[in-house]
């Protein structure tokens, strides 16, 4: 059921910790109301930051953001029954409980229905990890979609937070790629639903396919990889188990989405999808893929009307029997994304649309084939899906949506898809197309890309670039006099120098000579931070003989 949208098929269990692993199956409780009478009136366990992009959207509180009832959780608890997760958006309960456990929980009067989530055996999942010590870069999908403009105008996804869904992130906590995002503060949360006794970083193998789809979200290693957020902050979170599939996967989703909404997360990216090969129980349906059907769907269509961004791999089924996206991509609210090859052109495993009640899926694309990810063995190497060309998508929308904070989730939705190759006629493929930062700027802003200095305070000019001997280093600030510091970095991330400098408002010019430096050949990435003020501005640097 569960599959990672990579080629690498996986799956989960639940909350705290729902495990397979008792004699007992697992069932979802539905209740019929939260008996909130006035409670309604307080404030529901939501962080400042998820309360606040409520009020930038204009969304009310509703009783769906508040817990289910305690008064019914401790009587389902008196009947000696487990509760493994509580979801507050389906006001609902999973329990491990016996047929006689069952037939007491029927009588209780709070008791809507029952839905089994069937379980029995398991099998382990295909795990493809093949090191690739070729030379590769990030470029050309950053280019694809417009990118590197946004990101030479210093739009880089700061301020955003992305919640990332995956089967867990190994060694993003070690790489120098990412070091950067802990220094300053940025990996906001994790939480691992699977087994909450192991770190998010630490799912060894079964953690490279996250590992790989984080990082074309947040990994910096210049002057090869750049992410396509990578100024943005993340929460991660492991919801899939690869040693088994099934619904309670799909309820992972769902408990994760919850946190990340408590959060306060303005995207989520997921490259999960829910279809067929069940480990366990029966596989969905074509007429289930309607966007309202499965758990996960509904899911995803709660974050979003909660003005979460949802951004999701459409599947890689598309040359397969099941050639159709999967759940949640099917959800009318998610952003499905499907894959294209470097040249622009629809990948042929990329699932197609439409869904089951013929809605034009996916929404877009972008490079999911022979695109450039980060192993957690720190090797760039490529890789096949629309699990790659999801993070970029999720990328693009946190680097879109920093440029106007006031736009909501669904007005950006509609703008990323109105800016796609295909805008004038969607077909089921590749949906509306490849989207463009050029024209979804100009759509969103009224206004042109800047483009040119000294227009922003945060753009770094080298000249020459490429560098043989001597250069400068130009830069045009905004603010007031203050002091700040240039630190060069190789191509593996690794600082080799740093030096203290003073800005003052307007052009700034800093002399460099390569051989001081010891610049052998070769790119490097060059980085201005401010020592008393939130200053974070990078470039790239070639230097040749």
């Amino acid at each position: 059921m569960l599959r990672i949208l990579l080629l690498l098929f996986i799956c989960n269990a639940v909350n705290a910790q729902v495990t397979s692993s008792g004699p007992d199956p697992f069932y979802l409780v539905y209740f019929k109301d939260k008996a909130l009478h006035n409670s309604i009136d307080s404030m529901p366990p939501l962080s400042s930051r998820s309360l606040e992009r409520r009020v930038k959207q204009c969304i009310a509180l509703s009783e769906s953001d508040y817990p289910v009832s305690g008064k019914y959780v401790k009587k389902i608890i008196q009947c000696e029954i487990k509760i493994m997760a509580e979801s507050r958006w389906l006001n609902a309960v999973v329990i491990n409980a016996t047929v006689v456990q069952l037939s007491e929980l029927l009588i209780l009067p709070f008791v809507k229905n029952i839905y089994p989530l069937v379980n029995h055996g398991c099998k382990n999942a295909e795990v493809r990890s093949i090191p690739d010590m070729g030379l590769y870069s990030s470029d050309e999908q950053i280019k694809m979609l417009g990118l590197h403009h946004m990101h030479a105008s210093g739009f880089t996804g700061k301020g955003k937070l992305i919640a990332v869904f995956d089967n867990g992130f190994s060694n993003v906590n070690k790489l120098n790629a990412y070091q950067i995002i802990f220094k300053e503060k940025r990996m906001v949360a994790t939480r691992n639903f699977v087994n909450p006794g192991l770190s998010v970083f630490e799912t060894g193998s079964d953690g490279e396919h996250g590992a790989r789809v984080f990082s074309l979200l947040a990994a910096l290693m210049p002057p090869n990889f750049i992410g396509a957020a990578y100024d943005a902050s993340f929460a991660l979170a492991v919801s899939e188990d690869v040693s088994k599939e099934g619904l309670l996967e799909e309820i992972n989703w769902l408990l994760a989405a919850e946190w990340a909404d408590s959060l306060g997360a303005d995207i989520i990216s997921s490259s999960l999808g829910y279809a067929t090969k069940f480990t366990y129980g029966s596989d969905h349906t074509y007429a289930e893929m309607d966007g309202k059907t499965t758990i996960v769907s509904k899911a995803a269509t709660f974050a979003a009307s909660k003005g979460i961004l949802v951004v999701n791999a459409a599947g890689n089924d598309g040359s397969n029997p099941w050639m159709y996206i999967s759940a949640p991509a099917d959800a009318d609210s998610c952003l499905a994304v499907g894959a294209v090859n470097v040249n622009g052109i629809y990948a042929g495993f990329s699932s197609i649309g439409p869904t089951f009640d013929e809605r034009v899926k996916p929404d877009i694309a972008a490079m999911g084939a022979g695109t450039v990810t980060l192993s957690p063995a720190g090797y760039l190497r490529p890789g096949n899906g629309t699990s790659f060309a999801c993070p970029l998508i999720a990328g693009f929308a946190a680097c879109l949506w920093q440029t106007n904070n006031s736009v909501r989730n669904m007005e950006l939705f509609n703008i990323i898809k109105e800016s796609g190759n295909n805008a004038i006629y969607p077909d089921f493929h590749t949906g509306w197309g490849i989207p463009s930062a050029v024209i979804a700027y100009k759509n969103l802003n009224k206004t042109d890309l800047p483009q040119s200095l000294p227009v922003l305070d945060n753009i770094l000019t080298i000249i020459p670039n490429p560098v043989s001997q001597n250069f400068l280093i130009r830069f045009y600030f905004m603010g007031e006099p203050t002091n700040g510091e240039i630190i060069f970095y190789n191509g593996l991330a690794e600082q080799i120098e740093k030096h203290t400098v003073k800005l003052h408002t307007g052009n700034n010019y800093f002399s460099f000579s390569r051989h001081d430096l010891q610049l052998v050949k070769g790119l490097y990435m060059v980085q201005l931070i401010g020592v008393n003020q939130p200053l974070s501005i990078k470039n790239k640097i070639l230097v040749q003989d």
